[in-house]
């Protein structure tokens, strides 16, 4: 991570060393060769450990969101050879703990703040220091990203590194918030995911694929899908300038929609109907990348 004293902020775009942006939200610019968004000013040391020092460790995840993730990792296992899998970031393990019930055999490995240490290993992996930048002899044939692109401004170098982890076919799997996706451009500044200095750079499909090639990556598939039930709740709750209750919870109705939406074949069906014309104009709310290395 770049950090400075809090006063400085980018002269340059650093995913392509581009001078000219665009302003598109007070000190959020927009680069416009890469279109890569992100926060202009660079944040201090003592700003990122106050967001990072609160944040929760509370394990959450629905049955459903299991089933996606599963489905996701199955189909990269399906068509790839995979041995080792590295989860950099890998937070509450969901990731990892699917992959093992998908094949006990896989080696598993896992990057964290030196907090999360103890659980990682109670739940049974191998915990790698050096947490964005991974310390080990090691070649991994799956890097797993998820959620964490977004926290950092090192991309370039972050991304030159986890190349250097690969084995010769070695993938990554990426997923980040889609600054293009059509809840951030109906929400405008008050989209959820808009939240500096937690979040320091902000991906459309085309941005994340253009630092992806550019850092020696080949790209096996990209897409932008579904619609956060969460992030309109929670939109709404600040528009009406009320107070979040148990009834309102943005949680609570994400969970209830995904429920009743999997309940349905015709639900499903239309799911997968608006996420196909979701993916084709990367309006989604999420990006979901895979890339093998060059």
């Amino acid at each position: 991570m770049i950090t400075s004293d809090g006063n400085k902020t980018w002269k340059r775009c650093y995913i392509c060393n581009n001078k000219k942006f665009k302003k598109i939200y007070p000190n959020i610019m927009r680069c416009t060769n890469c279109k890569l968004v992100f926060y202009q000013k660079i944040p201090s040391q003592i700003e990122l450990e106050k967001i990072y020092s609160k944040y929760n460790r509370e394990e959450y995840i629905t049955e459903q969101s299991k089933k996606n993730i599963s489905r996701e990792l199955s189909e990269i296992l399906s068509n790839n050879t995979i041995t080792n899998v590295l989860d950099i970031a890998c937070g509450e393990c969901y990731s990892l703990e699917i992959l093992r019930s998908i094949n006990p055999n896989l080696n598993l490995y896992a990057t964290e703040h030196e907090s999360a240490r103890e659980n990682v290993i109670k739940k049974g992996f191998k915990f790698i220091e050096g947490e964005f930048f991974p310390v080990t002899d090691l070649k991994i044939d799956l890097i797993i990203f998820t959620e964490a692109i977004e926290h950092i401004n090192d991309v370039n170098t972050f991304l030159k590194h986890i190349r250097g982890l690969l084995s010769p076919n070695g993938l990554v799997y990426i997923t980040t918030p889609n600054f293009s996706s059509l809840e951030r451009l109906l929400m405008n500044e008050n989209w959820g995911m808009i939240k500096p200095p937690e979040h320091l750079s902000y991906f459309s499909k085309k941005s994340l694929d253009y630092a992806m090639k550019k850092n020696g990556f080949t790209c096996k598939y990209i897409r932008s899908e579904n619609i956060s039930i969460y992030r309109i709740v929670e939109f709404l709750n600040k528009s009406k300038k009320s107070n979040v209750t148990q009834e309102n919870l943005p949680q609570k109705f994400s969970d209830k929609a995904q429920s009743i939406i999997h309940s349905s074949s015709f639900l499903i069906l239309l799911k997968k109907t608006i996420n196909f014309f979701l993916n084709i104009f990367s309006l989604g709310s999420s990006i979901k990348a895979l890339y093998k290395k060059t």
